[in-house]
């Protein structure tokens, strides 16, 4: 894989942070199982923990040779 491709993936999972809650609310919202405030709460949750691993994963792409030239 080469360096232009990791970063394109860094940066996809970078602008996908603030939008983790846009898909996983209505995700939640299909399941009829539990009431309303549960759906939202849990895919709220599942957002912070998928806007969370995807800041790492961005981060580790981005400093993956270290914080600059040596």
């Amino acid at each position: 894989m080469t360096e232009e491709t990791k970063d394109i993936i860094g940066k996809v999972f970078w602008y996908a942070i603030p939008f983790t809650p846009l898909i996983t609310v209505p995700f939640m919202w299909l399941n009829k199982s539990i009431g309303k405030w549960p759906k939202i709460i849990i895919g709220l949750i599942l957002a912070l923990i998928l806007s969370v691993l995807f800041y790492f994963i961005s981060i580790g792409i981005c400093f993956r040779h270290g914080m600059g030239p040596t």
